[in-house]
């Protein structure tokens, strides 16, 4: 197949494609000049078409290299239609509408799919609770893509955040026991299994955009947003399991988005709810945060999510925030020097860029809507993320004005169509790469029968007995136990070489006892198990033991004596979250459990920082998640109950 360039500004650089150095490439030089670098510009002064010091050089570093194929769909679409390819809506309600979140494709959502072209859809829980109600959504929002009706005529990029643990959208689908398990287990094997997992029910659904795994190195304790979602606080221990993750995932052709670049994890503010600020340098990042996107660059990940977060030692230019009227550093989602700069000429990456959701606080609070959409795509972003949604009128009339207003920054001179055309060409050359121009007419012609058919396998597929199995057999090798003989102290954290697996304790790695954690190759003392008498199960939350085989459970903390008397063993269950703690009162329960002679166990289900405070306790049983419907709890609950010998280490520091 022959290539040529698009345009003069659009070089030759690397055709995407499956292999796992596809997305590395040699360093871009930047056009901007060293004097224009040193300058200083705030937002806030600049007027009318005036850009940035980073957007004037905005298509520097956009090398994409094309097939004719490509090139020639490129050339015959209209800069609307090139812009809404670069346009993600949610299929969610956003608004107050009495409208429903999609689960099946009404008639104003098929004529949005139509009319506006868009490049993709994300899906949240609502639109995911029936697995064959959503099999069938996505086949019809892909066939109306694709029909003559159709405006454009381009199969989908079908996205979803199932990053397994305590974010899992499919509710009939296999949770698995979240990132933090997966690393505690010590064998990278339960990383790359939970990614097939994972991409194969996404895949049956027709869902083909995983924003997974998350990258971020959680080296704040205090993070009130990645916690549990994060592989480790140790950044090559995050690096290795993310990138069998990635394997995992798109062995069922399903793209992974790393997420969320530069680092969400050393920061104390969620990006949901406000604007987080981290002040490290770009050699700081490049010693810890970048250390996993790096590895997964390597590892071929056809996307990476950018964060809504301010790096002041690496952006300095300012926005006059529309809330509170003053300066704010541009975060990173709308910087040029992050992700032109540091990401795709720096660090080579050929990828998508895709923006964290455009209607979070951190944007939304304190930047204007076009301005917000002007700087990302200056920035180098590719796909702006769900900016609106196609469930509602009031959804798909703003995104009409939405690309009129930014097809009105591009006839301005505000935008320039290089940049917009370099966006759409890694586009289409992922959607080439996966197979999906050569669907077009396969999606045109499907009949509500094959449809019907289609969902029908994926019932056979998504949460399936053979996924739940080793949903369960992946939570039990996560399970941590802490004993009072074995001291909590920093030494628990897993190095950079030091996860072991199950099969490498029983052969003789020390690593296990180094953590102070019990291996799987040894025994587990009466005193640390459950083995008779009358056992009472203490929870935050009884839903949470759902599933659980648990006789007798209580589910207020503030009984205390009353909880336990007359009980010969405790089990607590201490569910720990950067916004809720209530270790003081598992203290206390302790204590009043000791005093009556009880065997006391705590279950520690939420960050596994409160490990550190339950010294009194018989025993501590770590499992990295709480929510109800993963395993984790359940897998715990087996083991204080002696069922299996708990072999998991410690993925985090503990003081």
């Amino acid at each position: 197949m022959k290539f040529r360039k698009i345009s003069a500004i659009l070089l030759i650089a690397a055709l995407l494609t499956g292999c796992a150095g596809k997305n590395a490439g040699s360093i871009a030089q930047s056009e901007a000049s060293s004097e224009e670098a040193s300058a200083s510009v705030s937002l806030s002064e600049i007027e009318g078409d005036e850009k940035t010091r980073s957007e004037n050089s905005a298509v520097s570093g956009d090398e994409v290299q094309v097939s004719e194929k490509v090139e020639k769909i490129l050339q015959e679409m209209t800069l609307e239609e090139k812009i809404a390819q670069m346009i993600m809506p949610s299929v969610r309600n956003e608004d107050n509408e009495s409208a429903a979140s999609l689960t099946t494709l009404t008639a104003n959502a098929k004529s949005a799919v139509q009319k506006y072209g868009f490049g993709g859809y994300i899906f949240f829980a609502p639109n995911c609770e029936d697995t064959y109600k959503l099999a069938k959504l996505t086949q019809e929002m892909q066939r109306a893509a694709c029909s003559e009706d159709s405006e454009v005529q381009l199969p989908l990029l079908m996205a979803v955040d199932q990053e397994g643990g305590i974010v899992s959208r499919l509710k009939e689908g296999t949770s698995t026991p979240g990132n933090m398990a997966l690393a505690a287990s010590g064998d990278t094997k339960m990383a790359l299994e939970t990614g097939d997992i994972i991409g194969s029910e996404l895949a049956a659904v027709g869902l083909n955009v995983d924003f997974a795994p998350v990258m971020d190195v959680n080296s704040n304790p205090e993070n009130p947003i990645i916690g549990l979602r994060s592989f480790s606080d140790d950044a090559e221990t995050a690096a290795k399991y993310g990138t069998e993750f990635i394997k995992g995932i798109e062995q069922n052709e399903v793209s992974t988005a790393l997420k969320h670049f530069p680092g969400h994890g050393d920061t104390d503010t969620d990006s949901h709810t406000g604007l987080p600020r981290i002040e490290k340098t770009e050699e700081e990042l490049e010693k810890n945060e970048l250390i996993p996107f790096e590895a997964g660059i390597a590892a071929g990940t056809d996307m990476i999510m950018t964060a809504h977060i301010q790096f002041p030692e690496i952006e300095t230019e300012e926005y006059v925030s529309k809330s509170t009227g003053e300066k704010i550093n541009i975060p990173a989602t709308l910087s040029h020097k992050i992700l032109t700069e540091l990401l795709r000429e720096k660090m080579g990456y050929k990828g998508i860029i895709v923006t964290d959701s455009m209607v979070m606080d951190a944007i939304k609070d304190h930047f204007g809507d076009m301005d917000a959409a002007r700087l990302a795509i200056n920035a180098g972003a590719d796909i702006l993320l769900m900016p609106g949604n196609i469930a509602t009128s009031t959804g798909v009339d703003y995104l009409d004005k939405y690309i009129k207003d930014i097809a009105e920054m591009v006839e301005k001179g505000e935008i320039a169509e290089e940049r917009i055309n370099a966006s759409v060409s890694r586009i289409l050359a992922l959607k080439e790469e996966k197979g999906m121009l050569d669907e077009v007419e396969s999606y045109r012609d499907l009949t509500d029968k094959e449809i019907s058919s289609f969902a029908e396998e994926a019932r056979k597929i998504v949460g399936s007995d053979e996924h739940k199995e080793k949903e369960e057999m992946i939570a039990e090798a996560a399970i941590t136990l802490i004993t009072p003989q074995r001291e909590v102290s920093a030494d628990y954290a897993v190095s950079s070489n030091s996860a072991v697996s199950a099969d490498e304790a029983v052969s003789g790695n020390d690593t296990a006892s180094e953590n102070n954690t019990v291996s799987a190759g040894e025994t587990v003392s009466d005193d640390y198990i459950v083995t008779g008498g009358k056992t009472v199960v203490l929870a935050p939350d009884s839903d949470i033991l759902e599933g659980a085989k648990v006789s007798e459970i209580k589910a207020d903390y503030g009984l205390y004596d009353k909880s336990i008397a007359g009980y010969d063993n405790v089990v607590i269950i201490s569910v720990l979250k950067a916004s809720k703690d209530e270790t003081d009162k598992v203290c206390r329960l302790i204590d009043s459990a000791k005093a009556k002679g009880a065997k006391c166990l705590v279950i520690s289900a939420g960050l596994p920082y409160d490990a550190e405070k339950y010294e009194s306790a018989d025993g501590i049983y770590v499992c990295y998640g709480y929510v109800k419907r993963l395993p984790n709890i359940r897998a715990a609950l087996r083991a204080v109950y002696g069922e299996f010998t708990p072999g998991g280490v410690m993925p985090v520091k503990l003081k």
